[in-house]
């Protein structure tokens, strides 16, 4: 009893359980089996999503937040905030299976979470990280809604943050 109360003081010295969010991701880059409960999971099992805090890096957060302000203001979009933020992991229906890793940061909080549940996204910057021929990707891809009709705006990057493209996704560029 003695050491788990040392072992959970210790967690909240150090940040570990800050507001009530554990960090399961440490130094890793982000958590890809997440011990956490998810705020959403499809009916079909495919596609979960949580909050980022805990389970995105924060450098990496940091990193990707700056991009998509960035690329927010160039396409003409709200500037998002960094603490709307929503990790999702979606599995294709393809074989081979594939995961897809989101991180998406929105201009307002209920935006954010139907946006995640129901689709036809708005005001809202997402970042999928991807592997393509070996190597890491971060394909960004902006939407907002222009006369009725939804406007998606795209770029990318490699994982290290050096822009390919200010107009194309990863998988439409020549990589």
């Amino acid at each position: 009893m003695r050491f788990f109360v040392i072992l959970l003081l210790a967690g909240f010295l150090n940040g570990s359980f800050a507001n009530g969010v554990a960090n399961e991701v440490g130094d890793a880059v982000i958590v890809i089996e997440p011990k956490a409960q998810p705020i959403y999971v499809a009916a079909d099992g495919y596609r979960k999503v949580w909050r980022c805090e805990g389970l995105v890096n924060e450098l990496l957060l940091s990193a990707l937040f700056k991009d998509t302000v960035g690329f927010s203001k160039s396409w003409g979009l709200q500037s998002p905030q960094k603490s709307i933020c929503l990790y999702s992991q979606t599995y294709t229906q393809t074989v081979p299976v594939q995961r897809l890793d989101v991180i998406s940061f929105s201009v307002h909080s209920v935006s954010s979470d139907l946006c995640e549940i129901q689709g036809g996204c708005t005001d809202r910057l997402g970042v999928r990280i991807m592997n393509m021929r070996g190597e890491f990707y971060r394909s960004y891809v902006g939407a907002k809604t222009v006369n009725g009709a939804l406007q998606l705006f795209n770029a990318c990057s490699t994982l290290n943050g050096k822009l390919l493209s200010e107009s194309k996704a990863c998988l439409d560029h020549e990589i």
